[in-house]
């Protein structure tokens, strides 16, 4: 495997930082340009029971469950949704704060498409009308991160909670 170039380290790390911010200031039109068109997006059921080995669940047919699995078309459709007013469980919007931390980015077979594997600490707040509720999220990403001539652009992104049980329903992005 080719060694990563630490300029390069630099400004993955650093187009890391401003998506989180994307995410938690908006508008999120502007972090959907932040994705390739053919991106997959994607948060895997991980079975953590006695005896098994924590990776993702698959059913007799060799099938795996997603808690979500999307495409550009279907992220453009949950922006869309939220920004209509139409996704009551984000009506008003959570406020989050995204944090990134322990990157590592590898090369792979490809010259212009790098690995990056994250951590990630997600506090989100739902308003309320007398008081709020918040909940946070922890976990990893798995993400192919591609270059393209108008900048960084996330192709793939696999998200893994440590969670065993979700603290609520996810409404927000990863």
């Amino acid at each position: 495997m080719r060694p990563v170039d630490p300029a390069v380290e630099r400004e993955i790390t650093q187009f890391l930082y401003r998506e989180a911010r994307l995410l938690d200031e908006g508008p999120l039109g502007k972090w959907l340009d932040l994705l390739t068109d053919d991106i997959r997006y994607f948060m895997p059921v991980v079975e953590r029971v006695q005896g098994s080995d924590g990776s993702r669940r698959k059913t007799d047919e060799g099938l795996a469950f997603d808690l979500f699995d999307d495409d550009k078309p279907s992220l453009v459709m949950r922006v869309e949704r939220v920004q209509t007013g139409f996704a009551y469980s984000e009506l008003p919007r959570s406020i989050t704060q995204h944090m990134i931390s322990n990157i590592e980015v590898d090369a792979t077979d490809t010259a212009d498409e790098y690995s990056v594997r994250s951590k990630f600490l997600v506090f989100q707040m739902r308003p309320g009308r007398y008081e709020g509720h918040d909940s946070t999220f922890v976990g990893d990403r798995i993400d192919r991160i591609r270059k393209t001539a108008t900048g960084w652009r996330i192709a793939r992104r696999e998200v893994r909670l440590a969670h065993e049980v979700l603290p609520r329903a996810v409404s927000v992005l990863f």
